[in-house]
């Protein structure tokens, strides 16, 4: 077998017109400025080595004895090329300009925009800000990242596999001379999880290095590239799919008809579409050999190439674009969203970020939240507020964020979920840069008041729309305050909150005032967190949490970023013009809704409340989803930025479930898994029990014995499982099997634990779940190493919504649980699902 994976020639085949200047990149390189903060510049000579796939520099060393240690970003792990001033630090940098050229007479920047470009890569969304000496070298660097990121994207599922076969191969050659020593290859089965007899292996390798046999003297005791793939193959043996391959094949190979018979008898694919024709198409595709596919015919590793593939993934591939109809009331839909989107770190400390917006969109989250303060130089920011999160500024937010990457994943819209706290100087500001920036983008249309429903994604496409407390037409009273010596500004409101967990930010108990250093301020382009004399407030946890239950016309007093109290006078005309389909408002109750609210009211609800609502009302909670929206906030007491699981909240419909996007946890996982379906546009329909005004749904209600389905999973094998985070040692795997929904339907069934093989473990056993409600269930996969001594660590994780599983023999290609493919790390297994009666699902 011949490797097939992105060479340099490959890259310069595909680069004709910029080889050129991709040449001059690799060979001889540009010295740049990389940028760490607004004063923090450093000048490096950067290099594109094209035989390594990565963009290095060479860092100064400040003395002789320091070794000189190359810095790499490989290109496979690039995820955009931005131009200008786009990032935080190059938004420190912005601030520092204009604070500099106030003082300067002639007003001149000394740094031009143009000549400036970042590097997004990595999992967290790391970046390299660069400024080049000339806008020309910027726009060669730009143009030629910007390709090569299209190449690598451009790749399907089975070259990211040999990618990444290559990569063991090359971090393997210790010495660098593109040959594997015995004693490298013994190493490298360490480090693939294989725990192997030194015999064995030895006997594998000798069959393997074919240059032996040519008579060479001394003959070579190692293996090369191509070499190393036929041991590596001889490895991977998997007598699994050999009997499978056997049960079809004639002579060692399947004709385009005995494939068409296995994808309709093994995979359940439909037989007017699985034709001949196509099963000659896919042969093209997976076989390498010229003569089978000229014949005709699929040898057993193109077969294995094609189960490996997305046809036969889990995961219906039909469903990685946008296949649900469109046309449907926004409240009939689960909406992607983001909580306190702003904060990449916790909810006291954390630093807040317009990549936490960006990150957030990429991956197709529809609602994102902008909690709004007053802020210096008559600017409004956004921050955690009485908090020591750093601040950002809102007009960067709309447009280094908002503006460029709103419909970049999706085209459906965007929701800005305002929590206003600002004085009416400051919203006007806020009215005008939404205005100005967004422009086209801003849906301004005012709502009929008679509306029966919320207009549909696809009559919103593009645009953006305000989701804020609206200015009241009729002028209401001001709440009675008290205020004490201590300085400690009080508050009565009365919050119909069931458990009492929710309450405004601006209606807290006791909230002291800060004490603020005069000199603080913008220093090089950082916003900064107010100092206090006595520490931070003391307010409790739940007070931190972002309700809507205050009227929009309260006028109240508040402590702004300088300490002083400011009268309040509600939500201005200006701000609240822009407020339309999505109107915050008070919750009373299921039967107020359900009389006088309107389809463009909303209420929020703090997790304690609302599941308190589920277990006391859930019914109605699911009648008031079908029409109204609702949205579902994490308890302040949530410091750390973990997450509610929420399952729970998606069982009665509630359509805006807002996450800690940062946070790398299970409940993030089953969100990104919820809205990795329907093309990742961050819209899902909800089932018909969800939505049809006729019928009545009760997650926790007595079932329906003859409704549901019988799944019967057998976990076959898995392939190349991970090591745990920073552990050396072959891992013991097993897989959990998890039915996740009501909470008739959850369960969960773990496999014998294969000792001492993450490389090819074998389990075969069949576990069997009933099903009541597969509309709303999930199917989760998680493998993890045994531990005789602490605790068993996750390795990768899988799971697919009912509504998205394919039957037949498929493997799950397994992730972190931020998203990220573990490539190549997969689980084989056979599915079925059928009715309860035993009767195929039509």
């Amino acid at each position: 077998m011949v490797v097939i994976y992105l060479t340099p020639a490959d890259i310069l085949a595909n680069s004709k017109e910029l080889e050129d200047v991709l040449k001059s990149l690799n060979q001889d390189g540009s010295h740049l400025w990389k940028v760490r903060g607004a004063s923090k510049w450093f000048r490096r000579k950067f290099l594109l080595d094209i035989n390594e796939m990565a963009v290095k520099y060479e860092p100064t060393s400040k003395s002789s004895c320091f070794q000189k240690q190359k810095k790499n970003i490989d290109l496979s792990e690039i995820k955009e090329i931005r131009r200008g001033w786009q990032t935080d630090t190059f938004n420190k940098v912005e601030q520092f300009e204009l604070k500099r050229r106030a003082k300067k007479a002639d007003g001149k920047s000394s740094v031009d925009e143009k000549a400036c470009f970042s590097i997004i890569y990595g999992p967290r969304n790391d970046t390299w800000d660069l400024i080049a000496p000339t806008i020309e070298t910027a726009e060669k660097w730009v143009r030629v990242l910007q390709h090569l990121v299209s190449l690598y994207r451009s790749q399907d599922e089975q070259q990211s596999y040999e990618r990444w076969l290559r990569k063991q191969f090359n971090s393997a050659d210790m010495d660098k001379n593109k040959c594997l020593s015995l004693a490298e290859t013994m190493k490298l089965l360490k480090n693939l999880n294989i725990r192997m007899d030194e015999d064995d292996a030895n006997k594998l390798f000798h069959e393997a290095n074919t240059r032996k046999a040519s008579g060479k003297n001394p003959p070579p005791e190692v293996l090369d590239e191509e070499e190393f793939v036929a041991f590596y193959f001889k490895l991977l043996r998997r007598p699994e799919i050999q009997d499978l391959f056997d049960k079809y094949a004639t002579n060692g190979s399947l004709t385009a008809s005995k494939l068409c018979q296995f994808l309709r008898e093994e995979q359940g694919e439909d037989p007017k579409t699985t034709t001949d024709e196509e099963c000659n198409n896919l042969i093209k595709i997976y076989e390498k050999s010229g003569e089978l596919r000229n014949k005709g015919e699929m040898s057993l590793t193109a077969f294995v190439k094609m189960l490996l593939s997305p046809r036969c993934d889990i995961f219906d591939n039909r469903h990685k674009t946008v296949y649900q109809d469109m046309t449907q009331p926004l409240s009939h839909y689960w909406i992607a969203s983001s909580h306190n989107t702003y904060l990449v770190g916790n909810q006291l400390s954390g630093a807040s970020s317009v990549e936490g917006y960006v990150d957030a969109l990429k991956r197709g989250c529809r609602c994102v939240e902008l909690d709004c303060w007053d802020g210096e130089n008559d600017e409004p920011i956004v921050y955690h507020g009485y908090t020591l999160t750093t601040k950002i500024l809102f007009k960067e937010i709309l447009s280094d964020a908002i503006k460029p990457y709103a419909f970049l994943a999706s085209r459906f819209p965007v929701i800005l979920s305002l929590e206003n706290h600002c004085s009416e100087p400051y919203q006007r500001k806020m009215a005008e840069y939404l205005k100005n920036i967004l422009g086209d983008m801003l849906y301004v249309v005012d709502p009929d008041e008679d509306m029966e429903f919320l207009p549909s994604p696809e009559k919103l496409q593009g645009k953006v729309l305000v989701k804020a407390k609206k200015r009241s037409a009729k002028p209401v009273p001001p709440p009675r305050r008290k205020s004490s010596s201590s300085g400690v500004v009080t508050t009565e409101k009365e919050i119909d909150s069931i458990d009492g967990d929710s309450a405004d930010i601006r209606t807290l108990n006791t909230i002291p005032t800060p004490s603020v250093n005069t000199a603080q301020g913008v220093d090089d382009g950082l916003l900064q967190s107010p100092t206090y004399a006595n520490g931070p407030p003391k307010a409790s946890m739940e007070s931190l949490d972002d309700s809507d239950d205050s009227d929009p016309d309260e006028s109240i007093d508040y402590i702004d970023g300088t300490g002083s109290s400011v009268r309040k006078k509600g939500v201005t005309t200006e701000l609240s013009s822009l407020v339309n389909l999505i109107q915050a408002v008070h919750f009373h109750s299921f039967d107020d809704s359900m009389q006088s609210g309107k389809a463009y009211h909303m209420s929020s609800f703090a997790e304690a409340k609302a599941l308190r609502l589920i277990e006391i009302q859930a019914s109605q909670f699911v009648d008031y989803n079908k029409r109204q929206l609702s949205r579902i906030y994490p308890a302040g007491s949530r410091t750390s930025s973990s997450n509610f699981d929420p399952i729970d909240f998606w069982n009665v419909g509630c359509q805006i479930v807002a996450l800690n996007y940062q946070t790398e946890d299970a409940s993030n996982f089953y969100n990104f898994a919820k809205f990795y379906e329907n093309g990742s546009c961050g819209y899902v329909l909800k089932p018909e029990i969800l939505r049809n005004p006729k019928t009545k749904f009760h997650p926790k209600g007595s079932m329906n014995e003859k409704k549901g389905v019988m799944v019967k999973v057998e976990v076959i094998s898995g392939q190349h499982i991970p090591k745990a985070p920073g552990s050396s040692e072959v891992v013991d795997p097993y897989t959990e099997i998890k039915v996740l929904g009501i909470p008739a339907d959850r369960s969960k069934q773990t496999t014998k634990v294969v000792p001492n093989n993450g490389f090819n473990p074998v389990w075969e056993q069949s576990y069997s779940f009933r099903v009541y409600c597969p509309e709303v269930a999930m199917l989760y996969f998680r493998v993890k190493d045994h531990s005789q001594s602490g605790s068993d660590m996750p390795l990768g994780h899988c799971a697919v919504p009912f509504s998205s599983i394919t039957t037949g023999y498929r493997h799950v290609h397994l992730s972190s649980l931020k998203g990220v493919a573990l490539t190549p790390a997969s689980l084989f297994i056979h599915i079925t699902v059928k009715n309860v009666d035993g009767s195929p699902i039509k």
